[in-house]
């Protein structure tokens, strides 16, 4: 169970507590947004930790920019 160890600095790491933080606080007045943890293991290992987050409409230019979303990609959003 090494690995719940490993999850855990990583979810209380600065920059991650910053940017669900961040997240949290853009999504609470989005009427559908949606966000969890993934994480992938091994038998031993944490292999990776991902945060997923979903708006069912367009975030604002300013969060988009936040996260070097490109040109390209908001136009297609």
């Amino acid at each position: 169970m090494k690995f719940i160890h490993q999850f855990n600095a990583i979810v209380n790491s600065k920059e991650v507590r910053a940017s669900v933080d961040y997240l949290l606080k853009e999504g609470i007045n989005s009427p559908i947004f949606l966000n969890y943890f993934g994480v992938n293991y091994s038998k031993n290992n944490l292999v990776s930790v991902k945060l997923y987050f979903s708006f069912f409409e367009k975030p604002s230019d300013i969060f988009l920019n936040e996260f070097g979303i490109s040109e390209k990609y908001k136009e297609l959003i």
